[in-house]
């Protein structure tokens, strides 16, 4: 389905069944000029950006005129058929936000049928695909893949191993063709993560076993302790020293929670660097293998 308006009558239809209304408008270029007080003169190399709506029209900004016009209905197909190659994650639901007319959006794809009522705080739940573009140049386009992970028993959720590509809206390529390899890409590598962290989730080791895998972990005995005693957001905010309690043994999924959370949200000018957030997460691989 390469055609346009068949493609913007699908999407159309798609975002109908996710039980929404929206009128995506109709972007287009148009010549931009200046006035002197006498007389109108074209502005070289420069457009007018436009959105037309049933109700009316909006000026979006100024553009070149290579930039490259593409719309909302076009990029949500990409995201689709990129899709097509991977069916085991069930069809998408979209959810749409929009800003001052269509000017910016972010759109959101997620996969409910891989979603089990069996779920404990701290699992994957399923992937997470964003696409955040723009109709008036001020973003680039912006796809974004993560794990959404059950942060909360009350089912809130957060985005975690996100992965990021974007492009500004120039050059002749066709949109689909820029989105399969990159969703092919993210996608791939998700499954094989999932699959790896499921196997770190069964890995489970008691007190003792951990006392000696702690000794071992190549980071700063400092650290070491503050992760130990750190609540893990994930985990109803206990930390690893409660867990070996209440639970008996702790898991390299959760080894792994409390240390990137750690050094992702609690560091400060002395607390960690990318570097040793790094080897944890090479170290917890190695033990879970």
């Amino acid at each position: 389905m390469q055609n346009v308006t068949e493609i913007k009558k699908y999407v159309q239809e798609y975002v109908k069944e996710n039980g929404m209304s929206v009128n995506f408008p109709e972007i287009h270029k148009r010549d931009a000029y200046y006035d002197d007080g006498v007389t109108k003169h074209e502005i070289p190399n420069k457009k007018i950006l436009v959105g037309t709506f049933p109700s009316g029209q909006y000026v979006y900004g100024v553009c070149s005129n290579d930039y490259q016009l593409i719309s909302y209905e076009e990029e949500i197909y990409s995201v689709l058929q990129a899709m097509d190659e991977f069916p085991e994650y069930g069809k998408p639901t979209i959810a749409i936000r929009d800003y001052k007319n269509f000017a910016k959006a972010v759109i959101t794809f997620d996969f409910l049928d891989l979603r089990t009522e069996n779920k404990k705080v701290g699992d994957i739940i399923s992937p997470r695909i964003v696409l955040k573009t723009s109709a008036d140049t001020t973003w680039k386009r912006k796809l974004q893949v993560g794990a959404l992970i059950l942060a909360c028993a009350n089912g809130m959720t957060r985005l975690t191993n996100i992965r990021t590509d974007q492009k500004r809206h120039y050059g002749d390529m066709p949109i689909h063709e820029q989105t399969k390899p990159i969703l092919e890409n993210f996608m791939t590598t998700f499954s094989a993560e999932n699959a790896l962290f499921e196997k770190w989730a069964e890995k489970r080791f008691d007190a003792l076993q951990f006392n000696q895998i702690w000794e071992d972990l190549p980071l700063p005995e400092r650290h070491k302790q503050n992760i130990k005693e750190l609540p893990i957001i994930q985990r109803g905010g206990t930390p690893i020293e409660k867990l070996l309690v209440t639970e008996k043994s702790v898991s390299v999924w959760e080894m792994n929670l409390a240390t990137s959370q750690y050094y992702s949200h609690f560091q400060n000018e002395n607390a960690g660097t990318v570097e040793q957030s790094e080897t944890a997460i090479s170290y917890f691989a190695n033990i879970a293998s």
